[in-house]
């Protein structure tokens, strides 16, 4: 059963779980021993002797990283964000994956099929969004003041949406 848990990583989870060993509840957001191959977790107390110190690491400076930005913004200083951040970064990873796909499966004619073909318009669409949630954001952080507050491309916890734009006023 140990041999299992040789691809472990100490993560934060997304979900709630349940340990497989003892059976304790783990809520979503609270770290954990994780193993891709079975899908199953493991609690502290539970977790194998020598999770993977790499993902540990990782781990490690992502929550340092996070408490890093928490402590040094007050209660009144909260963090814009960035407009059309997500959506352009979907477009990169689209593009950069059709890319990808084409140069691996075409090592000879990749370069030049990519310079005569465009990209799909899903992927394009994605830019399209991200210049346009841009533009918008602009408009926005120019409302905003001392009584107007805009914040961009913000999370919905549990979930993999967003929300754009939010605008808090009296």
């Amino acid at each position: 059963m140990d041999g299992d848990w040789a691809d472990a990583k100490v993560m934060l989870l997304r979900y709630a779980g349940r340990c497989r060993i003892c059976g304790a509840e783990l809520l979503a957001g609270s770290t954990a021993v994780y193993t891709r191959e079975s899908r199953a977790v493991r609690c502290f107390t539970c977790a194998p002797d020598d999770p993977s110190p790499v993902a540990i690491t990782s781990v490690a400076v992502g929550v340092a990283t996070v408490a890093a930005q928490m402590s040094t913004a007050t209660a009144a200083e909260v963090i814009a964000g960035v407009a059309g951040a997500s959506a352009r970064r979907e477009h990169d990873r689209r593009s950069q994956g059709r890319e990808r796909r084409i140069r691996q499966s075409q090592p000879m004619w990749g370069g030049l099929i990519l310079a005569l073909t465009d990209d799909p318009q899903t992927t394009k669409a994605w830019a399209v969004g991200a210049e346009e949630e841009e533009r918008l954001g602009r408009r926005l952080d120019n409302l905003a003041g001392e009584n107007i507050r805009v914040l961009h491309d913000r999370r919905i916890p549990r979930t993999r949406a967003n929300l754009d734009h939010i605008v808090v006023a009296p």
